[in-house]
């Protein structure tokens, strides 16, 4: 179904962005 697609996007979506934040400042952190 196209609403469970959608959540599914917007729960990975969230996941990447978080992910992708909480590596930057690690990156920061070690340089």
């Amino acid at each position: 179904t196209v609403p469970q697609t959608l959540k599914t996007w917007t729960v990975a979506e969230t996941i990447i962005g978080v992910a992708g934040l909480a590596f930057t400042l690690l990156l920061r952190l070690v340089v």
